[in-house]
């Protein structure tokens, strides 16, 4: 780590209670190796926190934050309030991803839940504000 803001640093310290700096912890710096073999430079979500990755020549930038709402939907969840955003039916949704239309409503239920949202315009502003 050549340096690290207190935000990002406290974020270390709360799924780390050990980290003493230097060197990243073994688990993300793990992750992230798994990634750049894997091609996935983009994000990682570990446990509580969400890390992207800025490759660069010799070294990668890690910025380090919380998870925004939209991130704490599974994928089927984030799959569902995605269709259903974009202005699919109950019954699409259910054909695409092979689900019953009830499933598609408990899916869309735990996602307005989970984001706070009311009806399906603040679910689409929601999600467009976390792309």
């Amino acid at each position: 780590v050549i340096a690290a803001d207190m935000p990002a640093t406290k974020m270390l310290l709360s799924e780390w209670p050990d980290w003493c700096g230097g060197r990243l912890p073994l688990p993300l710096a793990d992750a992230i190796t798994t990634a750049n073999l894997e091609g996935r430079l983009g994000y990682i979500v570990q446990n509580q926190l969400v890390v992207r990755l800025y490759p660069g020549s010799n070294q990668t930038l890690v910025r380090v934050r919380a998870p925004n709402e939209v991130e704490s939907l599974g994928p089927r969840e984030l799959a569902v309030a995605e269709y259903y955003g974009s202005g699919a039916s109950y019954k699409e949704i259910a054909k695409t991803l092979e689900l019953s239309p009830s499933t598609v409503s408990n899916q869309l239920s735990s996602v307005y839940a989970k984001l706070g949202v009311s009806n399906k315009s603040e679910l689409v502003c929601k999600l467009d504000k976390w792309r």
